[in-house]
């Protein structure tokens, strides 16, 4: 499945060679974690570049190495919480993508001359006859250069050609990549294909609630790391894809929790992209486990995705765990979830099972139907006769909307401040009875005029 439709270009490289540096750089934006710890990038990351009017997708992966017995050994366990098993299965994961890739980055330290992983990557990314450019990190100085110069017949053995030396840090060399990386990609056939907007769905919860595996499922192929140890997905994952020719993006975030109960380092700055992911998208998933009670951390995280004004659905997982169903159950859970969510009442709650795929396919079907909703228009003069009928007292005189995604109204009335904690709230009931909104969060909002103004 391709990520998108503009051309894919991925850096591969051994750990710790910079490739998240370089990825934040040519995107400029601090999007990849970066830290000393071997495996930080654990699945790829996807960002959008432009260079010279032509757009990609780059993508950065985790590091092509299984770590050594002896190496993991040396190591604590939050330097290296990942098993040799799910190392592995970063590997395999990243050879997959490069199926797909258009041109890959083969990213080198320029200080080191080729290891022997360097040369087996080497010959295994040649057997894919992709397009690739051997560029050469860390040349922040005089002296790296003349190490490229110095062990440059040793690269020239892997048979893809001179390094491209740049320096993911300060940027120095990264112009000229850019060029060699369009000459690649550009083909004198492109067409000028009018693109249609993506949606932008971010899947949160709390750890372990399945997020990585509903994205998997919505997919249809295993996208994403899953494993049973919580923060697996320490990043913010960008999947892009089409639906019915309607573009996506989907986010899979690291899992949100207390922040009493948040470790410094790598897992805050997880919380805190999760956080931004919201804020980026157009749609919430907000992922819950059925057979486990709603808990305060679930309340907060739900305030926080109304205050942010996006779409919102509320998926029940793991639906395939309850036992012993009957026609009630499903009621029971309803009256439950939204008894638990009371500020998410416009909101869909979807009962599904990742793990078995059970009415997964129905979900972008209802993110669509949301993002309809969200720019919907109201017609005024339906709006007008919701004010109608309220009291005169409260000198209602017009209503318009102001904006969309999230929708907003703007009330005129020429009755002085304050209004009553009721009036906003009874007319959001009005406008969802009349034009649903379903899940979006509706703005009204009041003000007082000092004279009678026409619609």
């Amino acid at each position: 499945m391709k990520l998108g439709p503009k051309p894919i270009v991925t850096i591969i490289g051994r750990p710790n060679v910079g490739k998240s540096t370089l990825f934040n750089t040519l995107i400029e934006e601090k999007k990849s974690i970066i830290s000393d710890i071997p495996g930080t990038t654990r699945d790829f990351i996807t960002g959008k570049c432009s260079w010279q009017g032509q757009d990609f997708t780059l993508v950065d992966t985790g590091g092509l190495e299984i770590i050594e017995p002896q190496k993991i050994k040396q190591l604590s366990k939050e330097q290296i919480p990942n098993s040799k098993k799910l190392t592995s299965l970063i590997e395999k994961k990243n050879l997959s993508l490069l199926q797909e890739t258009d041109l890959i980055l083969f990213l080198i330290d320029a200080k080191i001359g080729p290891l022997p992983q360097e040369k087996t990557l080497a010959l295994v990314l040649k057997r894919l006859n992709k397009p690739i450019l051997l560029v050469a990190n860390k040349t922040d100085n005089q002296k790296t250069r003349k190490e490229i110069i110095k062990n440059k017949s040793d690269w020239l053995r892997l048979n893809l050609g001179e390094p491209i030396a740049v320096s993911a840090v300060t940027g120095s060399g990264t112009g000229d990549l850019l060029d060699e990386v369009v000459k690649k990609i550009i083909s004198p056939e492109q067409e000028i294909i009018t693109r249609i907007e993506p949606i932008k769905i971010a899947i949160v919860g709390k750890p372990n609630v399945g997020k990585s595996s509903l994205l998997n499922a919505m997919l249809g192929e295993e996208r994403v790391i899953v494993s049973e140890m919580p923060y697996t997905t320490r990043e913010s994952i960008d999947t892009f894809f089409e639906y019915k020719n309607q573009p996506f993006i989907l986010i899979d975030t690291a899992g949100i929790r207390k922040k009493g109960k948040i470790s410094p380092g790598i897992e805050r700055e997880s919380i805190k992209k999760s956080l931004a992911s919201i804020a980026d998208s157009d749609i919430i998933f907000l992922v819950t486990e059925t057979q486990d009670p709603i808990t305060v951390q679930d309340a907060r995280l739900a305030r926080a995705i109304l205050d942010s004004g996006k779409g919102v659905a509320i998926i029940a997982n793991k639906w395939d765990l309850i036992r012993n169903k009957d026609t009630n159950t499903q009621n029971k859970f309803v009256k439950y979830y939204y008894r638990q969510f009371p500020q998410l009442s416009f909101a869909p709650l979807a009962f599904i099972s990742a793990m078995t795929k059970e009415k997964v396919n129905n979900l972008l079907d209802l993110a669509m139907e949301i993002n309809q909703e969200r720019g919907k228009q109201a017609d005024p003069d339906e709006l007008f006769k919701i004010i109608k009928t309220f009291p005169k007292e409260h000198k209602l005189k017009s209503i318009r909307q102001i904006g969309i995604k999230p929708p907003r109204f703007l009330i005129e009335s020429r009755a002085k401040p304050p209004y009553p904690d009721y009036l906003a709230p009874s007319i959001t009931k009005r406008i969802r009875e009349k034009f649903s909104y379903m899940g979006t969060p509706i703005n009204v909002s009041l003000e007082f005029i000092k004279q009678d103004k026409h619609i």
